[in-house]
């Protein structure tokens, strides 16, 4: 986390945690595997929720413009309204 400087590395790193959040989903939701396996996906989807809401913070400590989260489906806005804000 230390070595992400820009807006940009910080938004490249996003969608991977995303998806290994919900690989871990997935894994919760096979009823084969013993109790503490399911604890550890738990534990470790925890882990991952804390580290995806690192890096929003990260993201708008670097870019205070960015309002939107990325790869989250936004509302509607006019573009002319979004050029206007800046």
């Amino acid at each position: 986390m230390g070595s992400l400087y820009t807006a940009a590395d910080v938004k490249r790193w996003i969608p991977s945690i995303q998806r290994e959040i919900n690989f871990n989903l997935k894994q919760l939701a096979v009823p084969h595997y013993p109790e503490r396996k399911i604890v550890e996906f738990r534990a470790e989807v925890d882990r991952l929720h804390f580290k995806y809401k690192r890096f929003i913070r990260r993201l708008r400590e670097l870019d205070p413009s960015c309002k939107e989260t990325p790869w989250q489906p936004r509302v509607y806005s006019k573009k002319r309204d979004r050029d206007h804000g800046k």
